[in-house]
Protein backbone atom coordinates (compact mmCIF):
# COMPACT_ATOMS: atom_id res chain seq x y z
CA UNK A 1 0.00 0.00 0.00
CA UNK A 2 1.20 3.07 -1.03
CA UNK A 3 1.60 5.48 2.13
CA UNK A 4 0.59 9.22 1.24
CA UNK A 5 1.53 12.18 3.46
CA UNK A 6 -1.25 15.10 4.22
CA UNK A 7 -0.27 17.85 2.36
CA UNK A 8 0.85 19.94 5.54
CA UNK A 9 3.61 17.21 6.59
CA UNK A 10 4.82 16.92 2.21
CA UNK A 11 4.83 20.95 2.29
CA UNK A 12 6.91 21.19 5.48
CA UNK A 13 9.63 18.29 4.46
CA UNK A 14 10.29 20.47 1.24
CA UNK A 15 10.61 23.52 2.73
CA UNK A 16 12.74 22.23 5.78
CA UNK A 17 14.62 20.23 3.07
CA UNK A 18 14.90 23.65 0.89
CA UNK A 19 16.71 25.48 4.28
CA UNK A 20 18.73 22.98 4.79
CA UNK A 21 20.22 23.22 1.05
CA UNK A 22 20.12 26.99 1.63
CA UNK A 23 17.44 27.90 -0.80
CA UNK A 24 14.52 30.25 -0.37
CA UNK A 25 11.72 29.07 -0.92
CA UNK A 26 8.52 31.11 -1.19
CA UNK A 27 4.96 28.78 -0.66
CA UNK A 28 0.96 29.59 0.60
CA UNK A 29 -0.90 26.55 1.36
CA UNK A 30 -4.20 26.71 0.03
CA UNK A 31 -7.19 24.74 1.63
CA UNK A 32 -9.05 22.77 -0.84
CA UNK A 33 -12.37 24.13 -2.19
CA UNK A 34 -14.54 21.32 -0.18
CA UNK A 35 -12.95 22.20 2.89
CA UNK A 36 -15.27 25.21 3.11
CA UNK A 37 -18.27 23.48 2.51
CA UNK A 38 -18.26 20.90 5.85
CA UNK A 39 -19.83 22.08 8.94
CA UNK A 40 -17.65 22.25 12.02
CA UNK A 41 -18.16 19.38 14.41
CA UNK A 42 -21.31 19.49 16.90
CA UNK A 43 -22.61 17.80 19.66
CA UNK A 44 -25.34 15.08 19.61
CA UNK A 45 -27.60 16.85 22.53
CA UNK A 46 -30.44 17.61 20.91
CA UNK A 47 -30.93 14.00 18.89
CA UNK A 48 -33.57 12.59 20.55
CA UNK A 49 -32.84 9.08 22.32
CA UNK A 50 -34.18 6.01 19.25
CA UNK A 51 -34.87 1.97 19.33
CA UNK A 52 -33.90 -0.15 16.81
CA UNK A 53 -35.65 -2.89 16.45
CA UNK A 54 -34.63 -6.01 14.66
CA UNK A 55 -37.46 -7.99 14.97
CA UNK A 56 -37.66 -10.69 12.14
CA UNK A 57 -34.98 -8.59 10.08
CA UNK A 58 -31.95 -10.32 12.04
CA UNK A 59 -29.38 -11.81 9.87
CA UNK A 60 -27.29 -14.89 10.03
CA UNK A 61 -24.80 -13.34 12.12
CA UNK A 62 -26.57 -11.97 15.60
CA UNK A 63 -26.79 -8.23 15.42
CA UNK A 64 -26.25 -7.58 11.82
CA UNK A 65 -29.38 -6.75 9.64
CA UNK A 66 -31.98 -4.23 9.11
CA UNK A 67 -34.19 -2.28 11.45
CA UNK A 68 -36.97 -0.03 11.95
CA UNK A 69 -35.71 3.02 14.24
CA UNK A 70 -38.84 3.99 15.90
CA UNK A 71 -39.01 6.98 18.24
CA UNK A 72 -40.11 7.21 21.97
CA UNK A 73 -43.79 7.17 21.38
CA UNK A 74 -42.95 3.71 19.39
CA UNK A 75 -43.81 5.61 15.60
CA UNK A 76 -41.17 4.39 12.75
CA UNK A 77 -38.79 7.05 12.34
CA UNK A 78 -36.55 5.46 10.05
CA UNK A 79 -34.25 2.62 9.62
CA UNK A 80 -30.96 1.23 10.24
CA UNK A 81 -28.17 -0.94 8.54
CA UNK A 82 -25.81 -2.99 11.47
CA UNK A 83 -23.04 -4.87 9.81
CA UNK A 84 -20.87 -7.32 12.60
CA UNK A 85 -18.32 -9.09 12.90
CA UNK A 86 -16.48 -11.16 15.16
CA UNK A 87 -19.43 -13.20 16.69
CA UNK A 88 -17.02 -16.66 16.79
CA UNK A 89 -14.41 -14.87 18.50
CA UNK A 90 -16.59 -14.15 21.89
CA UNK A 91 -16.90 -10.59 21.12
CA UNK A 92 -18.78 -8.09 18.47
CA UNK A 93 -17.72 -5.25 16.53
CA UNK A 94 -20.66 -3.91 14.68
CA UNK A 95 -20.96 -0.44 12.14
CA UNK A 96 -23.93 0.79 11.04
CA UNK A 97 -26.26 3.69 9.40
CA UNK A 98 -29.43 5.48 11.02
CA UNK A 99 -31.26 6.87 8.28
CA UNK A 100 -34.29 9.17 9.24
CA UNK A 101 -37.41 9.75 7.04
CA UNK A 102 -37.17 13.19 8.03
CA UNK A 103 -33.80 13.15 6.31
CA UNK A 104 -30.29 12.84 7.08
CA UNK A 105 -28.08 9.64 8.40
CA UNK A 106 -26.20 8.91 11.65
CA UNK A 107 -22.67 6.52 10.92
CA UNK A 108 -21.94 4.79 13.89
CA UNK A 109 -19.30 1.89 15.52
CA UNK A 110 -19.95 -0.18 18.67
CA UNK A 111 -18.38 -2.78 20.22
CA UNK A 112 -19.67 -5.46 22.48
CA UNK A 113 -18.15 -7.69 24.66
CA UNK A 114 -19.84 -10.92 24.27
CA UNK A 115 -21.81 -12.30 21.49
CA UNK A 116 -24.56 -12.39 21.03
CA UNK A 117 -25.00 -9.21 24.16
CA UNK A 118 -25.92 -9.87 27.01
CA UNK A 119 -29.83 -8.68 27.42
CA UNK A 120 -29.73 -5.38 29.45
CA UNK A 121 -26.14 -5.03 28.25
CA UNK A 122 -24.90 -1.62 28.06
CA UNK A 123 -22.40 0.00 25.82
CA UNK A 124 -21.15 3.37 24.47
CA UNK A 125 -19.97 3.68 20.93
CA UNK A 126 -18.45 6.42 18.63
CA UNK A 127 -20.51 8.43 15.90
CA UNK A 128 -18.74 8.94 12.88
CA UNK A 129 -20.34 11.75 11.37
CA UNK A 130 -23.88 12.34 9.93
CA UNK A 131 -25.04 13.82 6.55
CA UNK A 132 -28.11 15.90 6.07
CA UNK A 133 -29.64 17.26 9.08
CA UNK A 134 -26.55 15.50 10.79
CA UNK A 135 -24.17 16.65 9.18
CA UNK A 136 -20.97 17.49 11.25
CA UNK A 137 -22.06 15.51 14.76
CA UNK A 138 -20.04 13.52 16.72
CA UNK A 139 -19.96 11.78 20.03
CA UNK A 140 -21.43 9.03 21.46
CA UNK A 141 -23.86 6.42 20.86
CA UNK A 142 -25.10 4.34 23.87
CA UNK A 143 -27.06 1.14 23.27
CA UNK A 144 -28.66 -0.95 25.94
CA UNK A 145 -29.23 -4.59 24.70
CA UNK A 146 -33.15 -4.46 25.77
CA UNK A 147 -33.49 -8.21 23.83
CA UNK A 148 -31.88 -10.42 21.28
CA UNK A 149 -33.45 -8.22 18.66
CA UNK A 150 -34.38 -4.83 20.22
CA UNK A 151 -31.63 -2.12 21.17
CA UNK A 152 -32.57 1.47 23.23
CA UNK A 153 -29.89 3.73 21.46
CA UNK A 154 -29.12 7.22 22.88
CA UNK A 155 -26.85 10.06 21.67
CA UNK A 156 -24.39 12.21 24.01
Amino acid sequence: MKRVLPLRHTAAAAVAAAAALGVGVSCALIAPASAATHASPRGLSGVPSITLDFTGLLGAVDETGKANVKDGSGNTVGTAVQQCSGALSGSVYCSGIISYTSGGQISYAVFFPTAPPAEGAVVKGVVNGGTGQFEGVSGEIIIGNRSHTVEDASFD
